[in-house]
Parts: C-alpha cells; structure tokens; sequence
C-alpha cells in the first residue's frame, strides 16, 4: 500500500512537473509573442514618422513644381513682351527707312 501511495505520488509530481513544463512554455510563447507586438508598434510608429517626412517632403516638392511653373509664365511673358517691342520698334525703323528712302527718290526725280 505504501508502494502504490508511492508511486501515486510520483506520478502526481510528473503530471504536476508537465503541468507546470507546459505553463513555463506558455509564458514563454506569451513573452515572445509581446515583444513581436512591441517590435510591430515601433515598427508602425517608424512607418507612421517616415510617410509624415515624405508627406512633407511631397508638399515642398509640389510648392516648389509652382513656383518653378510661376517664374516660367513670368520669363514667357516678359520675353513675349520684349519680342512686341522689339517687332514695333523695328516695324517702326523700317518705316522710317522706307519714308526716307522715299523721300530721296522723290528728290532724286
């Protein structure tokens, strides 16, 4: 009787041990599983921190695609501008020369 109390009590130790062999290997699947998630939110934060840099860095970009296109309108104005005048001034000039020229042949007769 004592043998089989014995061995009751041995085998209640083994299913206690693998109980807690089990639970020990629980908590460790538990603690890793923690720190993957930890891992996940910096890694969500660091994604989140990198698309606000490029957000911003888009917005200059396309501020910068403006202006750009802004002084480009300004220069084709002013050079359409100065292409007038010189084509008047010139218009102006030959007119004159053809008046001259005009006038020296009508003399000339």
């Amino acid at each position: 009787a004592a043998a089989a109390k014995e061995v009751a009590a041995a085998k209640e130790a083994v299913a206690t041990a693998a109980t807690a062999a089990k639970a020990a290997a629980a908590a460790k699947e538990v603690a890793a599983a923690a720190a993957r998630d930890a891992e996940l939110r910096t890694s969500i934060v660091d994604l989140e921190s990198t698309r606000s840099n490029l957000q911003a860095e888009l917005s200059e970009l396309h501020l910068a695609m403006e202006e750009a296109e802004g002084a480009k309108r300004e220069k084709a104005s002013s050079l359409k501008m100065k292409t007038k005048a010189y084509v008047t001034q010139l218009q102006a000039s030959h007119a004159s020369a053809l008046e001259e020229a005009r006038a020296q042949t009508a003399a000339a007769e």
